[in-house]
């Protein structure tokens, strides 16, 4: 993963009708960026309905197809 710090400033500016304080405070954040998951090739999904127009999937059913063999991936 890669991981960059930066710093943030917070100011407090007043609230309305107030005057403005220009108190601040620095804080140090850490990102942290992962890598995307690889997403599989697989056939396309079908379903037949006595409905038309609908049809339910179950994807969930699916997630082995879509992860492969990765770790650590979860998929919502």
């Amino acid at each position: 993963p890669f991981s960059q710090t930066i710093y943030v400033r917070a100011v407090n500016t007043g609230v309305s009708n107030q005057t403005q304080t220009d108190c601040f405070v620095v804080r140090e954040l850490e990102l942290i960026v992962e890598p995307s998951p690889q997403v599989q090739d697989f056939d396309d999904l079908r379903a037949c309905s006595d409905n038309p127009n609908i049809a339910v999937f179950d994807l969930t059913q699916n997630s082995n197809l879509i992860i492969g063999n990765q770790e650590n991936v979860t998929l919502t």
